[in-house]
């Protein structure tokens, strides 16, 4: 018997992964992306051995390969001093402890290598300029229209469209709206040639300080330094797009006084190419489902960048909810296997990255003890050795 046709919202990373696994099932997933195209936007984004699990089994990994950076690991050092506070080892002991590597890749490489793979599965499974309208869920089937007109009618719908998902806003009408967390993110690209052959070595270094946070890591293999600035504020700037620019200026003011190292990027960056946005969570969900629709990725369990897991629980998600509907017929017990072995996970990933914050942006005073104490201790590096060994194509469901 022909596998049914899946309609997924949003061609993000966690979307085109969802339609990947499930065309590995013989599905047929028709993704609708209401961009008219697939833009370069977002920032880098890190990979570690859990989400190459997923990538590895999609038959992605190969083909981001050129794209990714692997560093050798991750240094979180004091803002003013440039002190080291902690170190941990990626690379070849990441892949030795784990079983799959640790990659930095620009969200827009990352997402066309899935949208390549899609196609290559499923040629006509991309719709974009498909904007979602209405959603109707019914006993046998879920019915789709778009602002274009068009009509999509399919098995189940899938919620991938983000944070400030559409799906979700019709779908599950009395959950609460997401949460500004009080912090604000920049981002930015830089030739690494701008900042020198010797700027920094091929890891991950984190300048941490009062009230703010700034990441920088190579992406497009090595040839671009990927910068993402997090501030606390007391008032949002009201922009909720990867693509919103905001005033160099105002950069380089929430960095004043930081380290030379970070001052150089600041110095470096084009002042056309700085964009600024408000990060917001989601309050736990108490289900992901509602008849014949589910959620997944920052739809269901948008989680604070203070963790680098919000791009691989997507993937992870994409996996598992795939093997549910794989192993399952009726919508309602893939629906709640899939819960059942996912949620558990994700809430404990969003509170660990809310807890995290604390170390990221403690006190001056307090920023050596926090990261002695805390980074260090044998709690937190169980909590994350359990992250990176979860392999979602073994888990039970």
């Amino acid at each position: 018997m022909d596998k049914p046709k899946i309609l997924i919202a949003g061609a993000g990373i966690g979307g085109l992964a969802t339609g990947i696994a499930l065309a590995q099932r013989g599905f047929k997933p028709v993704v609708l992306e209401r961009a008219s195209s697939l833009e370069e936007v977002g920032a880098g984004i890190q990979l570690s051995a859990n989400a190459c699990h997923v990538l590895k089994s999609l038959d992605v990994l190969p083909l981001i390969r050129d794209a990714a950076v692997a560093p050798k690991r991750i240094e979180f050092r004091h803002f003013r001093t440039g002190g080291r506070l902690f170190s941990a080892p990626l690379g070849l002991v990441h892949r030795l402890a784990f079983g799959s590597p640790y990659f930095h890749i620009h969200r827009a490489d990352l997402q066309q290598a899935l949208a390549k793979r899609l196609h290559q599965l499923a040629p006509n499974a991309l719709q974009l300029g498909t904007e979602i309208d209405s959603v109707t869920s019914g006993a046998d089937c879920v019915e789709v229209r778009c602002v274009d007109r068009s009509q999509y009618r399919g098995h189940l719908l899938i919620g991938a469209d983000g944070v400030r998902s559409a799906v979700r806003q019709q779908c599950f009408p009395s959950v609460s709206q997401p949460e500004w967390t009080g912090n604000y993110a920049w981002r930015t690209l830089i030739p690494s040639s701008v900042l020198g052959e010797n700027f920094m070595a091929k890891q991950a270094t984190v300048f941490v300080g009062p009230g703010r946070h700034m990441v920088l890591y190579y992406v497009r293999g090595g040839r671009w330094m990927n910068v993402v600035g997090v501030v606390e504020s007391e008032q949002p700037c009201d922009l909720d797009s990867w693509s919103a620019k905001a005033p160099w200026q105002a950069f380089q003011k929430d960095f004043q006084g930081w380290h030379p190292m970070v001052e150089r990027v600041v110095n470096a960056v084009d002042k056309e190419q700085c964009y600024r946005w408000d990060l917001y969570r989601r309050s736990p969900m108490p289900t992901w489902h509602n008849e014949r629709v589910v959620l997944l990725g920052d739809a269901a369990h948008a989680t604070l960048p203070f963790i680098a897991q919000g791009a691989a629980l997507a993937l992870e998600d994409a996996l598992v909810l795939a093997r549910c509907l794989d192993r399952y017929s009726d919508p309602e017990t893939a629906l709640t296997h899939f819960e059942q072995a996912r949620m558990f996970r994700c809430h404990n990933i969003q509170a660990r990255a809310d807890h995290n914050m604390s170390l990221y942006h403690g006190d001056e005073s307090q920023l050596a003890t926090n990261f002695t104490a805390q980074m260090r201790a044998p709690s937190h590096y169980n909590f994350m050795a359990g992250v990176y060994r979860y392999k979602a194509n073994n888990v039970t469901i």
